[in-house]
């Protein structure tokens, strides 16, 4: 299934006017570190809640901070979205044994089996640890290949919290258990030592490479590249005041712990600012989202990946007859008419594969009665996984009665193009067609084809007699009479006129023979008065002609045949059938 690409807070581009802003608490924490530095080694007095509150805090935010950011990365599978969830849970997990191995917080030495250096190093990982996960950040954002599959994504962020809280312990242990075999970076309480030792300027070196880094890389594009950048810095300052403000509690001290706080709350703040705003978008979206949904003229409706109703608009609620209430968490296959249930349940099934589907189906009113329908089922996709389908239902059943009656005009019109319209007998259109295909297909197989041709006797005077309504009655029974007998042995047509004749392919002379002379003797058995002929009931002459090889005669030379001998059996008195110059009877 194709993954949809989504955005999250920080693919956002940033504006004009949140640079400036940014710009603008740089400059001002710079401005004060240089104004403040003078000052730094300046002792105030020990404020013993101020650094478990600090902790604290600073824990929190960069928890919830490191949190915002793993869900994003669920989202969107973003690697680099990872890396910085899991550098923000190391700095919310690595200040928690620093609070606890701090001297003079809870204990004079600190909890932990803590020594005289434990504190100052749990500082270090801290501050040495965030520039590196950005540094982490920047090669991952370079050369990370794309988002992490959806079905690896949980697997990965789980072990991307468990090395990080692994690392934290490890740290733990080394600088607990093992705090005597630490080196002194701490000399009573002033960091001098830490930037004799070498280990300052790496920490000052980690952080000029991740703010150059994101300046270089990200160029304050998008709002994480701001803020982010803006953090580090005020990281920086963090740092330098800590390092070069001389010692623990000094006005260099406490500042550098509010630079500490401000670079924690920075991308906290973005996050809820975004999300605020975010929110507004999605309560107008879902409105908008609302307005479609409910009052679209067409039924639309939703279910779970159980096939449970969980929403339905005033159009299906109008469409079914049911209320609301009555819908909402029943199983959709419920409203489906009988012999359409099977077909609706594989449509659903093959949504839920990711691929929108469309179909015709019939649904039951809550009345009893059917509605043809249309619907269209769409997958609804969260997080790269289908979680249910939405419905959307055409009434067709207008639609299906007008095909219904279209059918039947057409089937009428058929009718009407292959049969006479007095007789209901095939017209003469009907009859050249089936002639020559029988006897494509009797040549094709060797087998004989004839036609028999029959003429009402003496039908001039009845219609001179009786009238031409009697005259279209007389027709209309003794074509009646010709269709019976006929069946589907071949096809009875009206060849013009009075005359009528019968096509029969693949029969014998003899039952051809004796079939003329049934056509004969069932028309007079009708006892249709005919005072002016001879039997004083209505009659027929018959004429049939034969081809018992198609190969060595042709249809004209058929009809011709029947002609032939229809002639015949009128000059020899009517009321006969003639085949070839055969006279079968005469009456």
């Amino acid at each position: 299934m194709e993954q949809v690409k989504l955005p999250n807070f920080f693919t956002i581009a940033a504006t004009k006017g949140q640079r400036l802003t940014a710009y603008s608490i740089g400059f001002g924490m710079m401005l004060l570190t240089i104004v403040i530095f003078p000052f730094g080694g300046h002792q105030l007095p020990e404020i013993k809640p101020f650094l478990p509150a600090f902790i604290a805090l600073v824990s929190f935010i960069d928890s919830v901070t490191s949190y915002l950011f793993y869900r994003q990365y669920r989202v969107t599978g973003s690697v680099p979205l990872l890396v910085l969830a899991g550098t923000f849970l190391y700095n919310g997990l690595i200040t928690i044994p620093h609070l606890l191995t701090f001297p003079n917080v809870f204990t004079e030495s600190g909890l932990l089996g803590a020594g005289g250096q434990t504190a100052v190093w749990f500082w270090v990982a801290w501050h040495t640890g965030f520039p590196a996960g950005i540094l982490l950040y920047l090669l991952s954002v370079k050369y990370s290949k794309g988002p992490v599959l959806h079905s690896r994504r949980r697997i990965t962020g789980v072990c991307t919290i468990i090395g990080i809280v692994l690392l934290v312990a490890a740290l733990t242990i080394c600088f607990t258990r093992f705090h005597e075999a630490l080196p002194a970076i701490i000399s009573g309480s002033g960091y001098n030592a830490i930037i004799s030792s070498g280990i300052g300027p790496m920490i000052w070196l980690l952080l000029i490479l991740s703010i150059i880094g994101l300046l270089v890389i990200g160029r304050m594009q998008t709002i994480l590249d701001v803020w982010l950048t803006l953090a580090v810095s005020v990281f920086f300052f963090d740092v330098t005041l800590t390092l070069l403000g001389g010692s623990r509690y000094s006005i260099g001290w406490y500042l550098a712990r509010i630079n500490s706080f401000i670079s924690a709350s920075v991308i906290l703040s973005i996050f809820l600012y975004e999300m605020n705003r975010l929110y507004a978008l999605l309560s107008e979206q879902h409105q908008r989202y609302q307005s479609l949904f409910m009052h679209n003229s067409d039924p639309v409706y939703s279910v779970d990946k159980n096939r449970l109703l969980k929403s339905v608009n005033n159009a299906a609620i109008k469409l079914l007859g049911y209320e609301e209430d009555e819908l909402v968490h029943q199983n959709a296959g419920l409203f489906v008419a009988p012999g359409h249930k099977e077909e609706s349940l594989i449509n659903f099934q093959k949504a839920m594969t990711g691929k929108p589907q469309n179909y015709d189906s019939i649904l039951l009113h809550k009345n009893g009665s059917l509605i043809d329908v249309n619907i269209t089922t769409i997958p609804i996709i969260i997080e790269g996984e289908v979680t249910g389908t939405f419905g959307i239902v055409k009434d067709i059943t207008l639609n299906k009665k007008s095909e219904q009656k279209l059918k039947e005009a057409n089937s009428i019109l058929k009718e009407l193009s292959l049969n006479d319209g007095l007789t209901k007998l095939a017209n003469r259109r009907h009859l050249d067609q089936y002639l020559n295909d029988q006897w494509t297909i009797c040549s094709r197989n060797g087998q004989s084809i004839s036609i028999i041709l029959l003429d009402i006797d003496d039908f001039k005077k009845f219609n001179d007699s009786y009238g031409h309504l009697e005259g279209d009655q007389c027709l209309i029974k003794v074509a009646k009479k010709v269709a019976d007998l006929t069946g589907s042995s071949g096809l009875a047509a009206r060849f013009g006129g009075e005359e009528m004749c019968v096509v029969l392919p693949g029969k014998n002379a003899e039952f051809i023979v004796d079939f003329g002379e049934k056509l004969r003797a069932g028309i007079q058995e009708l006892n249709i008065r005919h005072d002016d002929s001879n039997e004083k009931v209505v009659t027929v002459s018959v004429g049939i002609g034969s081809a018992q090889s198609c190969f060595h005669t042709s249809v004209n030379e058929l009809i011709d045949q029947a002609d032939q001998s229809l002639y015949a059996a009128k000059k020899a008195g009517k009321n006969c059938v003639r085949s070839n110059s055969i006279s079968i009877m005469d009456n």
